[in-house]
C-alpha cells in the first residue's frame, strides 16, 4: 500500500506507511494543550504469536475469538486497551502503557483482520512518549529525566 492523502484512516496511515504524522486524541495526555503526535514507530514481530493465536482458536480458547481480547494478550498486562475501531473490514486496536520505573510511555497499535472466518494480527507498531516530548515517536529517551520525574509524583 502506497502513501497517498486519499488514506483517510489515521490507523492505516500509521500501520501500512513507513512515516506518519498524525495525532491520536484517544491517547491524549490532559496535560497537554493538544493531541499528542506520532512521528515514528516500530514495526513488532506478528508471526509467532499468530502461530499461538491458531493454536488458542483449534482449542476454542474464549480470548481467541474477540479482536479486543487479541490485542490484550498481544499487549500483556502493563497495556490498557485504550480504544478499538472497525475500518475496512479490519479492527484496529490503540493500547497504552503509563510511564513508569524511569521508562516512557508506550503506545501500541495493533491491526486484526480475519483470515477464513479466524482472527489474526497483521501489523503491530510500537511508539513512546519520553517525558520531555509532546509526541511519541522511536526517538531515544533521556532514562535519567524519567527517573527524576517519577521520584517528583
Amino acid at each position: 500500500m502506497r502513501c497517498v492523502s486519499a488514506i483517510s484512516s489515521v490507523a492505516l496511515l500509521l500501520l501500512y506507511c513507513h512515516t506518519a504524522v498524525a495525532t491520536i486524541k484517544s491517547v491524549a495526555n490532559p496535560a497537554l494543550p493538544e493531541p499528542p503526535l506520532v512521528l515514528s514507530y516500530a514495526t513488532q514481530p506478528v508471526s509467532h504469536f499468530n502461530k499461538s493465536l491458531a493454536i488458542a482458536q483449534q482449542q476454542q480458547a474464549s480470548w481467541s475469538h474477540d479482536p479486543q481480547q487479541i490485542s490484550q494478550q498481544y499487549s500483556g498486562t502493563g497495556f490498557e486497551l485504550v480504544t478499538a475501531k472497525e475500518y475496512q473490514g479490519k479492527v484496529i486496536t490503540y493500547s497504552v502503557r503509563p510511564s513508569q520505573s524511569g521508562h516512557p510511555q508506550m503506545l501500541l497499535i495493533l491491526a486484526l483482520g480475519k483470515k477464513k472466518g479466524h482472527w489474526a494480527l497483521e501489523k503491530a507498531r510500537l511508539s513512546w512518549r519520553c517525558s520531555e516530548d509532546n509526541f511519541f515517536s522511536t526517538n531515544h529517551c533521556n532514562i535519567t529525566a524519567h527517573t527524576a520525574d517519577n521520584k517528583l509524583q
